[in-house]
């Protein structure tokens, strides 16, 4: 038995290819079965977004959290500078942990709110753009206090 595309009803067999070709007729332009390239570049589009946020790259989390891992890093060495003694260990590890799994879950519901929003036709810009505005207020507060210095 022949698959048969649930949108487009083309039925994946040498037959109906062939009496297609004789004919003179195209396949149907199904995103499926078979997409135009205005199709294909938005389902790599598509693709590409959602897996920037879901899956992991070299164990850093996410791709699109790449961006946080130095104000990760740089939130033990904060703590140092305000705590002394045997204390700033615990903490400075505590709060890099934290923050390493607090910016994968982050990452990851962002993730899945952009994918459905994706998949149901949606705009993702003010999803991205909230993601990325801490990080941008970050560095705006630090070249900031590296100007009035």
């Amino acid at each position: 038995m022949a698959y048969t595309c649930p949108k487009c009803g083309w039925k994946h067999k040498p037959s109906q290819e062939k009496y297609y070709r004789a004919k003179g007729l195209e396949k149907p332009i199904c995103e499926d079965c078979n997409p135009s390239l205005k199709q294909r570049l938005a389902s790599m589009r598509k693709g590409s977004i959602v897996n920037a946020f879901s899956n992991t790259y070299m164990g850093y989390g996410p791709l699109a959290s790449i961006p946080y891992t130095p104000v990760i890093l740089l939130i033990p060495a904060g703590l140092t500078y305000f705590f002394q003694g045997g204390v700033v260990n615990v903490l400075s590890f505590l709060c890099f942990l934290l923050g390493w799994v607090g910016n994968y879950y982050v990452a990851t519901k962002v993730g899945d709110k952009l994918r459905t929003r994706l998949f149901r036709g949606e705009s993702v810009c003010l999803i991205i753009l909230g993601y990325y505005t801490p990080l941008l207020l970050i560095v705006i507060g630090v070249v900031i206090a590296f100007l009035t210095i």
